[in-house]
């Protein structure tokens, strides 16, 4: 990671704030959204994933190293029932990494085995008390009084989240301040020309960009870009097929066919999530 990229991560860091204890305005959000922006463009693939992700890790990072005990942050987790399947396992796998053992995770799952385990409790309980209301119930009958209205004698145990996984929750915040900003971007000449050299966005962020944009020029900007982009993207793909019939086996693959396939999968799906674990060198050009 660049310098930058350091001072951005840190400058970014209240943001993923696991107790939402940070206290930027809206304006030094998108200040650090644009600064963030500036550098994924940079990097290969959908800058707004790239940060998105980033943030998201960041979160859990920070979660592991400052606030596992912290009460708002616990609460907070117990609201979602903990993470969705890859932010989970993804916490577990870097506290290994970086701090050498789960005990933080221990922490934060002994809580939400507890919760669980204490809402099934409760409706195993559930028949003793339909008996005792069902004892009620007859006895203000044979006193000719009208019965009340009962709940359910078979509860279901409280097991549904309350809250989405708080590391998608810091994805999708971030990915929103990104898109806002990044059509803001595409309204100036410099950062077009910076927009020209990258891998262009994702389906999905192309889709939240043009549903938040606040700047007209931006968002025709980015429409117009982004159909150049899929009408080349389209010609790569063709050639890429053509190329491969038993009479034009000679003709050599150019570098943008040889990974059209893969550009289009991006573009429609997202990253491949292994790229989190690759160096930018070893796979450019996930989005078009």
């Amino acid at each position: 990671m660049s310098h930058a990229s350091h001072l951005a991560a840190g400058k970014m860091e209240a943001v993923a704030d696991p107790c939402g204890e940070g206290s930027q305005s809206m304006e030094e959000l998108d200040q650090l959204a644009l600064l963030h922006l500036r550098i994924a463009l940079r990097e290969p693939g959908c800058p707004i994933c790239r940060i998105a992700r980033e943030a998201a890790t960041r979160y859990l990072q920070y979660l592991l190293r400052e606030h596992v005990n912290h009460l708002e942050a616990r609460i907070r987790i117990s609201q979602s029932q903990g993470f969705c399947h890859r932010h989970a396992w993804e916490l577990h796998q870097m506290e290994v990494k970086l701090l050498g053992g789960p005990v933080g995770n221990s922490i934060i799952y002994e809580d939400l085995v507890g919760q669980v385990a204490r809402a099934l409790q409760a409706a195993e309980a559930g028949p003793a008390r339909a008996a005792e209301r069902g004892i009620r119930r007859r006895g203000r009958a044979a006193l000719g009084r009208r019965p009340r209205a009962e709940a359910s004698s078979r509860p279901e145990p409280d097991l549904a989240p309350r809250r989405d996984c708080p590391a998608c929750e810091s994805h999708r915040q971030s990915s929103g301040f990104c898109a806002v900003n990044l059509v803001r971007m595409l309204a100036d000449p410099e950062y077009q020309a910076m927009w020209a050299e990258s891998d262009g966005v994702c389906l999905a962020h192309l889709c939240l960009a043009l549903s938040l944009a606040d700047s007209e020029a931006g968002r025709l900007y980015l429409i117009a870009s982004t159909r150049a982009r899929l009408v080349a993207l389209r010609a790569n793909l063709g050639e890429f097929a053509r190329k491969q019939a038993w009479q034009y086996r000679t003709e050599s693959l150019a570098d943008e066919e040889r990974t059209a396939l893969q550009r289009a999968v991006a573009f429609f799906a997202g990253p491949d999530v292994a790229d989190d674990f690759r160096q930018p060198s070893e796979n450019h050009s996930q989005a078009v």
